[in-house]
This record gives structure tokens, sequence and C-alpha cells, in this order.
């Protein structure tokens, strides 16, 4: 191309250079004319090069075509040749657009498929990226938020700050903060600079996590509630021995008045120790449960009996109803039957604790077990018109050593643990409970099982 350009040029230059001779020559012009010529011919050589220059950067891409098996096949024709070229380029261009869309696709399903929210903004705030998690966890309801300012569209104030503190300083900053939605929400936030320099933006990415402040909150009430309930009666039997060993240990009758607490306050910590170990047991899946077809009305009547006497001393009524919706088939469900025995002596004796002080007041304190069937589910609902259970603590009323009522559950001598073994051993059967209760009105503990049919 070069050689071609050089070649039109000249051409060009001598053929004005021999036109200006011959007319010199013919009219007498003078001498300068030839001077003035081969300077006009230079300057046409060099426009035609500049003109043509970019034609010799076209055909340089010429030999990227991919020749065919004969060399010969090639065009000769250089314009045809940086015709094949700009074709064949487009072609990578097409190809190399089609491998970025792609990836741009697989990064977004990537990010939109993450439980952590990800924002991406430029650096001068305006937001580029927003996942699924990210609007779930602001609650950014807007279908187009890309080119959008970060601080019109995410509110809070740890945020700006954070986003603010990255951008100054260049480094990773940690914060949380709480949603101001009627669920609120525990966030954790980490803000990280974009390589480049200067800083090309920030990534936001947002972390829920409500369900671990949750759990770490019930861990810590576990450990200071198992501590406290262990300590209570180890400091009785401590002080009780105390006194024995001051000399009180040969004063009748005194001396058995404390021994006898000292065995109830061993009472108290064995059943204390053995519920610990059983609901360990069944949390771990290692509780010994062999299941078979178990009638409800059958169990339910056991646990009747045996706090028949109880409820009398303390003045409850306490009934079996009929089953509602039975058969002759009965209403059996597939589960161990001692692992039921416990879930309902726990829900009985629990809602009697907290109804017998009815039972001199102007109406009648009264538990009530209702079994109800249906073609796919058996219900078993225990019903009590005690003291009931304020909004505030249902939520948490089946965690270990949560107590409505610290001083009268102690009182009354539960261990704390009695509804957070019959929730882990309801869910062990692919069972559900579930609490209905109002405040000085009384409570209802329903427990609902997949029913089982026996084989004629």
């Amino acid at each position: 191309m070069k050689s071609l350009l050089v070649k039109i040029g000249t051409a060009i230059g001598l053929l004005l250079l021999l036109m200006t001779l011959a007319a010199s020559a013919t009219v007498g012009y003078s001498h300068a004319l030839p001077v003035v010529a081969v300077l006009g011919g230079a300057a046409v050589v060099l426009f035609c090069y500049k003109l043509l220059k970019p034609l010799e950067a076209l055909e340089e891409l010429a030999p990227q075509v991919d020749p065919a098996e004969d060399p010969n096949s090639l065009p000769e024709d250089p314009f045809d040749r940086i015709r094949d070229a700009i074709q064949m380029r487009e072609e990578q261009l097409d190809r190399q657009h089609m491998r970025y869309a792609e990836y741009q696709e697989r990064f977004e399903s990537v990010l939109s498929g993450m439980d952590e929210g990800v924002i991406a903004i430029d650096a001068m705030g305006s937001i580029l990226f927003v996942n699924r998690a990210a609007r779930s966890i602001l609650s950014i309801d807007l279908a187009q938020v890309t080119g959008k300012p970060l601080i019109g569209l995410v509110r809070y104030e740890a945020v700006q700050l954070a986003t603010r503190e990255a951008l100054e300083t260049h480094k990773i900053v940690d914060t949380t903060f709480q949603t101001y939605s009627h669920n609120p929400r525990e966030v954790r936030l980490r803000v990280a600079p974009m390589a480049g320099e200067p800083v090309a933006g920030m990534t936001l990415v947002f972390q829920d996590v409500t369900e671990l402040v949750r759990l770490e909150s019930i861990r810590r009430d576990f450990v200071a509630g198992a501590s406290h309930e262990l300590k209570t009666p180890l400091s009785a039997i401590k002080a009780i021995a105390e006194t024995l060993l001051m000399g009180a240990i040969n004063k009748s009758p005194d001396n058995m008045r404390f021994v006898q607490q000292i065995d109830q306050q061993a009472d108290i910590l064995s059943r204390q120790v053995h519920d610990l170990l059983q609901l360990a047991r069944i949390e771990s899946g290692l509780e010994n449960l062999e299941s078979e077809p178990v009638d409800l009305f059958d169990v339910c009547s056991e646990s009747i009996t045996q706090y028949q006497l109880e409820a009398e001393q303390k003045g409850v009524e306490l009934l079996l109803l009929p089953v509602i919706g039975g058969d002759e088939s009965g209403c059996f469900v597939w589960a161990d039957h001692d692992a039921l025995r416990t879930i309902f002596d726990n829900l009985v004796s629990n809602a009697l604790r907290y109804s017998h002080h009815h039972g001199t007041g102007r109406r009648k304190a009264q538990v009530k077990v209702q079994i109800k069937a249906s073609n796919s589910q058996c219900v078993v609902e225990v019903i009590d018109n005690g003291i009931g259970i304020a909004p505030e603590h249902q939520s948490r009323i089946f965690e270990r050593f949560f107590r409505v009522d610290t001083a009268r559950s102690r009182e009354q001598g539960g261990t704390g643990l009695g509804l957070a073994i019959v929730k882990h051993l309801v869910l062990s059967f692919d069972g559900q409970i579930e609490l209905i209760s109002k405040l000085g009105i009384g409570s209802t503990f329903r427990t609902t099982f997949s029913r089982f049919y026996l084989h004629s």
C-alpha cells in the first residue's frame, strides 16, 4: 500500500511538472515556474499520502483474514482485501459482544441467587447493579434503579456513613444497622472499594443476620438460665448441709426437716439434669424412639388418669372430651408411645400448674383435652382457663428455661424445659404445635399429627 501511494503521488507530481515545463517553453514564462511546479508536485504527493494513509492501516488487517487452502484465492485488489478484513473484524466484534453478554448474564444470575444483598455503585455514588436479595432486605420496590444515586434510594444513615468512609480511606468498612420495616431486620454491611486508581466505585454487601442474632440471644439466655436453674438447688443443698454440720444435725426435729429439704432440692436438681439430657438427645437424634401405630385417645386417657388426683387436690376439673370427627377406627398416629406420653403429660401438667388458683374464684378452674380427627390429621388441644400468656411472651414460650413468671414457676416446681421438650418431640414426628392464648382468659396448646390408618 505504501508503494502504491508513492507511485500515485509521484506520477501526479511528474505529470504536473511536465505540463508546466511544456507551457513555459511555449509561452516563455519565467524560470521560477519550474520551481513552482516542483513544489506543487511535492505538495500533491504529500496530499495523496495523507489522504490514502488510513487505507494503509486497513490493508494491514487484510493478512488476518483466514485464507483458503489455495493462497491464490486471496483477492489481489487491496480494496477487496480491506473489505474482507473489515467484515472479519465486525464478525470478531459480534462474537466478543455475545461472549460479554453471556458473561454478564451469568454474573447477574450468580448475584441474583445469593442470600446476601449486593449493590455496586460508581465513584459518583450512582447505582450500577442491585440484586434481588438487596431489594428484599432494603425494601426497594422501584423497577429501574440503575443510574440513580444511592443516597436517594437507601436512606439509612449507617449505609451513607460507611460508604463515605470507604470512599475516603480506600479501605473496607464493616457496620450493622436495623431496618425500618414493620418487621425490623438486623443487617450486617460490608463496603469494599473497587480496584483502580482513583477508586472506580464501591461494592456494598448486605447480610441479614436477624436469625443469627436471635440464636445468639437464645444461646446466652440458655447458658444464663441453665446456670441459674442448676445453681439454685445446689446453693440450697450446700446451705442446708453447712447448717447441719454446724450442729443442727443433733437437734431434733430440725435435723429431719433439713434432710427433707435436701431431698427435695436433690429431686429438683435431678429433674433438671434429666430434662436437659433428654432434650439434648432429642435434638441430636440420639433419643431411642420406636415408632408404631398409637391411638391418641388411649395416650391422652393415660395422662388424664395420672394427673386426676393432682387436679382434684388443686380444685381443677380435668376432662377428656369425646373425639370430634372420630370413627370406630380410632385416631392413630405413627409415633413412639412413651414420647407421646411425655408430650401430653407435660402439656396437662403445665395447664394444671397455671389453672388451680381459679378454683376459689368466680369461675371453676378447668382443663380439657380435646381430640379432633379428619381424613389426614389428628389434632389434640389441651385447653385451660388459667392466667393466660401475654402476646409479647408467646413467641418465646417454647425456649429452654423461659418463664413468664419466674418466681411462680419455681414455686410450682417446673424445670423450665418441659415445653422445649414437647416442641422437639412433636417436630421429631413431623408434627406441629402452636399456642393460642389470651391474658386472663386461658391458653390452648394445639398439636397436629398426620393420621395413620390401620390396614384390616
